[in-house]
């Protein structure tokens, strides 16, 4: 089950994805989008670019920190063309290369 919470304070939306087995997953949009900006900062790639390559509108991720939904694809596109995985995004690792590891092929 999603639920999803306004957070007025800062014009962004809070996620809370609460698992059959009692496990709790907690993604701020805005704090996404800002791992998003720095991954792609930090790999010396424009966000304008980064969107374009991946068919986005280029307000794509400022909408996202305000709340606006992105879909799994999205969010995989993004990874992939940051090379970093989709959990180094959400803040579920702080390695971004934690994809590689486990990936035969």
């Amino acid at each position: 089950y999603n639920l999803i919470v306004n957070d007025n304070s800062s014009n962004s939306k809070i996620i809370v994805c609460l698992h059959k087995i009692g496990v709790i997953f907690l993604y701020i949009t805005s704090d996404i989008a800002n791992r998003i900006k720095l991954r792609s900062k930090t790999q010396k790639i424009s966000i304008k670019d980064m969107l374009a390559a991946c068919d986005m509108n280029i307000n794509a991720i400022s909408e996202f920190g305000k709340g606006k939904q992105l879909s799994c694809i999205s969010l995989a596109k993004i990874a992939d063309y940051l090379d970093c995985s989709v959990d180094y995004l959400l803040g579920r690792t702080d390695d971004p290369q934690s994809h590689q590891g486990g990936r035969n092929g």
